[in-house]
């Protein structure tokens, strides 16, 4: 495993923080690309707190592991949703 690869309880919550975003209209899916990491980042840290909130890093390492599942793009810090 890679030693820069986001734990899969860190990884669902991130999908789960993008797919809220999403619902809610924070991040629009046909509006796709984002820009990151903002206002991408501060969309998707919304509503946690202390040890809960991603880093640039953990973020990146979160895109990176749904673009390999193919649900998302992730390149030149653009989001593309798939």
């Amino acid at each position: 495993m890679d030693v820069d690869a986001i734990n899969t309880d860190r990884l669902a919550l991130f999908k789960t923080q993008l797919s809220m975003a999403i619902s809610e209209h924070r991040l629009d899916a046909s509006m796709s690309p984002w820009s990151f990491p903002e206002p991408f980042l501060s969309i998707i840290n919304d509503g946690l707190s202390g040890s809960s909130v991603f880093s640039i890093n953990e973020a990146e390492q979160g895109l990176k592991a749904m673009e390999a599942e193919n649900r998302l793009m992730f390149r030149d810090n653009m989001i593309i949703m798939m």
